[in-house]
């Protein structure tokens, strides 16, 4: 009876163990897909232009009037090169990257100076695109 036991917990701790793997090399999978996209959508501007969404929103919300405004879309939107400074906190910002399975969220955080906006990026059809700006910036 006890070699019954000590099998089925060795078989449970394999399954856990396999079905963890399998859950990091998904997402590592996600990450490098997303990390090769980031790269060629700094570099090349008309890639660029391709991957950022015909939906695009930018939202301001405006913390004196608590209101959320919609900005009107223009044909150039000036964006930070996501890759570069990926790491670095230079130029009075640092930045967080958030991972999910279709979506990734590149932070903008200002040090002392309240700049908080959210990139939005998100995967249709095996392809990634910048779908919405969030700037909550003080």
């Amino acid at each position: 009876m006890k070699a019954n036991k000590f099998i089925l917990v060795f078989v449970l701790i394999s399954i856990t163990g396999c079905i963890n793997n399998h859950y990091n090399a998904e997402n590592q999978k996600r990450i490098n897909s997303f990390n090769i996209f980031i790269e060629k959508f700094d570099k090349d501007s008309i890639f660029r232009k391709k991957h950022i969404s015909d939906s695009l929103e930018i939202l301001i919300v405006d913390l004196d009037d608590d209101k959320l405004k919609i900005k009107k879309i223009e044909d150039k939107i000036n964006l930070p090169a996501f890759q570069q400074n990926k790491y670095e906190q230079e130029d009075g910002y640092k930045w967080k990257i958030s991972y999910k399975k279709d979506t990734v969220l590149y932070v903008q955080q200002g040090i002392d100076n309240g700049i908080y906006i959210t990139y939005m990026f998100i995967k249709r059809h095996k392809t990634w695109y910048l779908s919405k700006i969030i700037d909550e910036s003080e």
